[in-house]
């Protein structure tokens, strides 16, 4: 008889995206050629191996204009089998930090099952019917570390934060 054993390892892998106020419209969300938007970077996530889950970091420097759409379905789904968790986060070094909405819509709307995380990162000048700064839909988990969720608006529900699903503070 042998005494011999066969084991498997899954490596987790990670990503790093990079999104800048003064980036060009042709980053690739590298440190050196960020994107200019959350969105681009969260696109470029869903088209990512999807049976390869990792942790994900978005960077943010400067005032970063625009909202996203974080989603389990679509054509650019986020599921637990592309990330086991996201970080959004003022990049190290990095004199400011802020998500603006541009008064365009929900700055972040999240609707994920993937665990999010929003870190050192002023959300602000969103504007919608409900959750004019964060809409955390149903399912999904959202941590807050030093956030500020300031000047947001919402005509019915939720100027700040509209939460449907599971929030930390």
């Amino acid at each position: 008889t042998s005494d011999e054993a066969t084991y498997t390892f899954t490596v987790k892998q990670s990503a790093n995206f990079y999104v800048s106020e003064g980036a060009a419209e042709d980053g690739n969300g590298t440190k050196a050629k960020p994107f200019k938007t959350v969105q681009e970077a969260i696109d470029a996530l869903s088209q990512m191996d999807p049976d390869s889950a990792r942790s994900v970091c978005i960077f943010i420097t400067g005032t970063v204009r625009g909202c996203t759409v974080i989603s389990n379905s679509g054509d650019n789904a986020i599921t637990t089998g592309i990330a086991d968790s996201i970080v959004i986060q003022k990049e190290k070094g990095a004199s400011s930090a802020a998500l603006d909405g541009n008064s365009d819509g929900t700055v972040l709307k999240i609707g994920t099952n993937v665990p999010l995380k929003i870190k050192n990162l002023k959300i602000t000048n969103g504007s919608a019917e409900n959750g004019g700064g964060i809409h955390i839909l149903e399912s999904s988990k959202v941590s807050l570390v030093n956030a500020q969720i300031v000047g947001n608006t919402a005509t019915k529900l939720g100027g700040g934060i509209y939460n449907e699903g599971i929030l930390y503070l």
